[in-house]
């Protein structure tokens, strides 16, 4: 029997900081950017969830991916999380092992999802420059394109329009120090300058999943008149990650602290560095210009010692992969919209999205691996060479227009459209290439729209009903597959864009010092890219996937003291016709559950905790071997903290997860290799850090 948590002394209706409810109950003087242009909360047609930048700096977290677990309740997954969440992935809709690729991550509107199937470099963001974070639930292709299918989280930095200086430093479990520093300074002529900056380093938990990262955002806005301004905005982040790799097991078993054995002296490299330069113009009282342009590069260095080894080869009896991999990317964003105000309130938005990315990777084989490969025992290998290159360019051009028109009795009604078109060319040179370099190109074009009923029936009173068609295109690597039969590289065919179809209804209630919200959702997904563990390649299912559901969220001031909040989802991810109809996908937990509390002493003395309860899910694996497969087991982790604040000094002490539960967010069922050449098929996890205590002190002038 599962023991009993945290959750109980909480109620699970109770929970960390209810942050947000100061913000949130004040809901219709908020603006947001869910529509791509910033307006009051209760004329948006969505499931929106604000956090300000009062409530991060209350949490106490030190990651992104640690504030949107605790104060957005989403489901956060990852294979090396630690304590600074290097590699984690956010899903919103309950897409599994594609969720990198539905989930739309933004930086003050830009897209940080890279062209390929990795996650957003988190680190390139320091929690010191997040003014807020907009979470939007559901379909946002119209308004954001290609990927936004489960849902965008768009996150604002450097809000701050006065002088507002920070020290902060943090020392904890497993060797974590965090140190950082925030300058906001508004000059003459109406120049603010902006810096922030953070350097963090853990030894992890685990062997081999020692971590430091370095950040750097910096921010000049020049106001050239009350609603005219211009920005730039710059961006750099390193980080240096061991990747201490999966447990043989089901979760719980195995010997979790250890790295799996061919991981020994793995790391992960990435540097990031990329600018904004933006403007906003009021062209007549009644049309608005905004826009930016957004550059971005990416290196990654990653360093596989073991598959160097004649022990790699022994055990694999061939190179199993490459020893070194570096990837080199760019990408160009320019992205102008106007927005026209009409009689009566209603309102429009026009724009042109056009976007340009470049990659190429190159994986290296040395050591024993290349001496197997010159011998070419096997017959696999041509052409004598001993790196694979790729490389991938992508364009993307889209137009849109999104509308608002009143209509009688507090009614609304929105919609929206976007045509986008994708061209992508790619060339592959592989060591079990017969024939040299391979190269494909193709064309793809997707329609994306929504339309929506919404009446603001009372003050802070909003329900909808809402259609969406939003779209997913291939990455880069989906492109590309592995033939098991002849170990060579293949072209995996032009995939179709991926269409979800939703129908939503939901609003948000503002009673009393109570802000409640909800949604009900049902999305029907046509031509889902998915991989296929069976062919080795990323295919379309010929099978329509449903995802329906519902989402709930309640902040209160029980007290002028007490604050409370709960939060949760629940939603099946099934196959909707077919040979596995009815049958549920793989790492889509059906219930979702957060719970937050704070309690103030007084001015000076807080305490609070915050607890999350994931569902049980499938094992990573591909039908119809998922079915016959047990479950990772569900889990509760809570948090707990004490906050002191006097003067210009803020301290907090906070205990992650008091409980000490053993749980893992992600893992997997395939066949996994041993030292001294055993192996089969076998579950296999990734376990998240046991219990720790960590102290922080700041100091504000």
């Amino acid at each position: 029997m599962k023991k009993i948590t945290i959750v109980s002394l909480l109620g699970l209706t109770l929970s960390s900081q209810a942050f947000a409810i100061s913000s949130e109950l004040d809901a219709p003087k908020v603006v947001v950017s869910a529509s791509r242009v910033e307006e009051s909360i209760s004329q948006v047609p969505a499931n929106i969830k604000l956090i300000s930048r009062e409530d991060i700096s209350n949490s106490g977290a030190t990651s992104i991916p640690q504030i949107l677990s605790q104060l957005g309740g989403l489901l956060i997954r990852g294979n090396s999380l630690g304590q600074f969440n290097i590699d984690a992935v956010v899903d919103m809709g309950g897409y599994g092992p594609t969720a990198t690729s539905n989930t739309l991550i933004l930086l003050n509107g830009q897209r940080l999802n890279p062209a390929d199937s990795g996650g957003a470099s988190w680190e390139t963001v320091a929690l010191g420059s997040i003014d807020r974070i907009e979470i939007v639930q559901g379909g946002s292709s119209v308004q954001y394109g290609n990927g936004a299918t489960g849902g965008v989280i768009n996150i604002i930095t450097n809000g701050i329009t006065t002088n507002k200086n920070n020290l902060s430093v943090t020392t904890g479990g497993f060797g974590t120090r965090v140190f950082s520093v925030s300058l906001a300074q508004q000059l003459a002529n109406d120049l603010g300058v902006q810096l922030n900056a953070s350097s963090s380093n853990t030894d992890g938990w685990r062997k081999n999943s020692a971590t430091e990262v370095y950040t750097i955002n910096g921010k000049i806005t020049k106001k050239l008149n009350e609603n005219d301004r211009v920005y730039l905005d710059i961006l750099a982040s390193k980080s240096d990650a061991q990747t201490p790799g999966g447990v043989v097991g089901q979760v719980g078993g195995g010997e979790p602290k250890l790295a799996k054995f061919n991981n020994i002296g793995s790391t992960n490299k990435t540097a990031n560095a990329g600018f904004t330069l933006g403007s906003a113009f009021e062209l007549t009282d009644k049309m608005k210009f905004e826009g930016e342009v957004f550059y971005k590069r990416r290196t990654i260095d990653t360093n596989f010692p073991f598959y160097a080894t004649a022990e790699s080869i022994s055990i694999y009896d061939y190179p199993s992969g490459p020893d070194v991999s570096n990837i080199t990317s760019w990408d160009l964003n320019i992205t102008p919209r106007i927005k026209l105000d009409f009689e009566n309130g209603a309102h429009a938005v026009v724009g042109w999205d056009y976007g340009k990315s470049k990659e190429n990777s190159k994986n290296s084989y040395g050591g024993a691996a290349a001496q197997t490969i010159s011998q070419n025992l096997w017959g696999y290998f041509y052409n004598n060479i001993t790196t694979s290159n790729q490389s991938a360019d992508i364009t993307n051009n889209s137009i849109y227009l999104i509308g608002q028109i009143p209509l009688i009795n507090s009614f609304e009604i929105s919609g929206g459209a976007r045509r986008q078109v994708q061209n992508i060319s790619s060339n592959d040179l592989s060591i079990t290439s017969p024939n040299g370099a391979v190269s494909a190109s193709n064309t793809y074009s997707a329609n994306a729209g929504d339309i929506s009923l919404t009446s603001n029936y009372a003050p802070g009173q909003k329900v909808y009903v809402k259609w969406n068609q939003s779209f997913r295109f291939a990455n880069i690597d989906d492109l590309w597959g592995f033939d098991p039969n002849t170990q060579m590289r293949i072209f995996s065919g032009a995939l179709k864009p991926q269409i979800g179809k939703t129908y939503e209804a939901g609003g948000s209630w503002s009673i009393g010092n109570t802000l409640l919200s909800a949604s009900l959702f049902n999305t029907d997904t046509y031509n889902e890219i998915r991989y296929n563990t069976e062919t080795f390649y990323n295919t379309n299912s010929p099978y329509t996937i449903t995802r329906k559901g519902v989402i709930l969220d309640l902040n209160s001031y029980i007290t002028s003291q007490l604050s409370v909040g709960f939060g949760g989802k629940y939603q099946t991810t099934e196959y909707g016709s077919g040979a596995y109809s009815g049958k549920q996908l793989a790492l889509a937990p059906k219930t979702l559950l957060n719970a937050r509390i704070l309690y103030k002493f007084d001015e000076n003395w807080s305490v609070g905790g915050v607890t999350n309860f994931v569902g049980t899910q499938y094992y990573d694996s591909n039908p119809p071997t998922t079915y016959t497969l047990s479950k990772m087991p569900s889990y509760t982790v809570t948090d707990l903290f004490a906050a002191y604040k006097k003067g210009h000094w803020d301290g907090r002490l906070t205990i992650k997860n008091i409980t000490n539960e053993h749980y893992a967010t992600s893992g997997g069922y395939g066949y996994v290799s041993l030292p001294g050449g055993s192996g089969g098929y076998s579950y296999y996890y990734y376990p998240s850090d046991p219990r720790s205590v960590f102290a922080s002190l700041s100091y504000n002038f």
